[in-house]
């Protein structure tokens, strides 16, 4: 997300705040890579056994899953495919069928969750 971010956040599409938490997000998924394997979703969920980690990775994962728990189906699979894997928003609306600037709007809810989860934002509650 940190190229991408940049250019989403240069044209308006999302805020600082927004950028700077697809950055968090990228960190993470970044830091909770193993091997060529990529994630191993056993342990981010708790499945598996965790004797194989490093504790850095230990780490990630319990913060990938706390982040990914804060965040509903649509936005999980928005962060993970636009923000950990790198893809373009736009080839995420193609591939869902959405129309244009649909992603970008629920690209943004996401990166709301995660930087509510992290504390960079509260969000005013409706009466």
């Amino acid at each position: 997300m940190k190229l991408r971010g940049a250019y989403y956040f240069h044209n308006g599409w999302i805020d600082e705040v927004q950028r700077d938490a697809g950055e968090i997000f990228r960190d993470v998924w970044e830091g909770a890579q193993i091997g060529i394997r990529a994630i191993n979703w056993d342990t981010v969920y708790g499945v598996s056994a965790k004797e194989d980690l490093k504790p850095a990775q230990a780490e990630a994962m319990h913060e990938l899953r706390r982040i990914l728990r804060h965040t509903n189906k649509v936005g999980r699979a928005i962060l993970i495919s636009v923000c950990g894997e790198g893809r373009g928003i736009k080839d995420f609306e193609r591939q869902t069928g959405w129309r244009d600037r649909y992603g970008i709007e629920r690209l943004r809810e996401a990166l709301d969750d995660v930087a509510e989860c992290r504390g960079l934002i509260t969000r005013k509650l409706k009466p």
